[in-house]
C-alpha cells in the first residue's frame, strides 16, 4: 500500500532445470545475470568454486557433466 498498489498477490512457481556446468559457471563469471555487476573478478572466481564443489559433493552432476536443479521464479501481480 506504501507504494499506491492494493491486492498485492506472489506465486512461486518451480520448475526442474539443467545445463551443462561448465557453461552456468561461464555465465556467473561473465557477469551474465545483472546481479553479479558489482563482484570483483576475485569473488566471481571464488563462487565458481564454491559451486562447483557444492554441485559435485551433492551429485547434482551427471557423468555428462550436466548440472540439475530446480530454479523458480516468482510472479508478482498489483493493481
Amino acid at each position: 500500500k506504501v507504494a499506491g498498489f492494493q491486492h498485492v498477490e506472489s506465486k512461486l512457481q518451480t520448475y526442474p532445470a539443467s545445463i551443462e556446468l561448465d557453461r552456468w559457471l561461464d555465465m556467473v563469471n561473465s557477469r551474465f545475470w545483472s546481479t553479479f555487476s558489482k563482484f570483483s573478478d576475485e569473488e566471481l572466481k571464488e563462487a565458481c568454486n564454491l559451486i562447483r564443489d557444492e554441485a559435485i559433493t551433492s551429485s547434482k552432476v551427471d557423468d555428462d557433466g550436466i548440472v540439475h536443479f530446480e530454479d523458480r521464479l516468482v510472479f508478482i501481480t498489483a493493481r
